[in-house]
């Protein structure tokens, strides 16, 4: 998803791949990189090594890692810590809807990783960038029913800024610009650090925004977050 001024988005919902082998594949289904006015703000982690050290191979492919939503600490497809170069599918991702008009371009995804479990879960998100100030909007919908805990993760980009500027606010700065992200107020905010790797063996400091809710469900809740100058 592209816009005018350099306004950039990538959005991953795809099979495990390779025959379902999986060997490539990470936990990043509904997974995100958001880069306003040519400026990396959120991003993929990476990949950072393979055989060297299983737990980090693991750590860098695992849901948490991704910015997307991880439902009771469950991962979106089985991940077995021994099999570095495997992940057994179980989320059937499922492309919803696209659309583009001249002030936005908007896509829905959703997979159903979550319904193997005894409280099961279907994940849906919406993506929508608007062409004209390259503002970003992630609406996420779970739909299910009964208590679940719920994490949603932003990895930011090295050198990325971040503080919690009010309940609901953080503000971001990079190249020298401020960008604000709008959660629901509701929800539990931290920014930690974390790691990026831009090539293999290779890892940097960076900062990532994580929030949390513990919530009930009767079929459908959903909850909007906003990228905006």
């Amino acid at each position: 998803m592209c816009a005018p001024g350099s306004h950039y988005v990538l959005a991953t919902n795809g099979i495990v791949g390779t025959k379902g082998f999986g060997n490539h594949k990470h936990n990043d289904l509904l997974s995100f990189e958001y880069h306003p006015d040519g400026v990396p703000l959120v991003v993929d982690p990476g990949s950072y090594v393979y055989t060297s050290d299983f737990g980090a191979r693991n750590q860098f492919r695992r849901t948490a890692s991704h910015n997307t939503v991880q439902v009771d600490g469950e991962e979106q497809n089985e991940l077995k810590p021994e099999w570095i170069f495997r992940l057994f599918e179980t989320s059937n991702a499922e492309h919803v809807t696209f659309s583009e008009t001249t002030q936005c371009v908007e896509y829905t995804g959703r997979h159903h990783g979550y319904e193997r479990f005894e409280r099961p879960v279907t994940h849906e998100r919406t993506f929508r960038l608007v062409k004209q100030d390259g503002s970003l909007s992630v609406v996420d919908r779970l739909i299910g029913r009964g208590r679940h805990d719920v994490r949603w993760h932003f990895h930011l980009a090295p050198g990325v800024g971040a503080e919690l500027a009010e309940p609901g606010t953080v503000r971001l700065s990079a190249s020298g610009r401020t960008w604000h992200l709008q959660l629901p107020p509701d929800l539990a905010t931290s920014i930690s650090d974390a790691s990026y790797s831009p090539s293999y063996g290779v890892k940097l400091n960076c900062l990532a925004i994580d929030a949390f809710a513990q919530v009930t469900l009767d079929e459908t809740a959903t909850w909007s977050f906003l990228f905006s100058r």
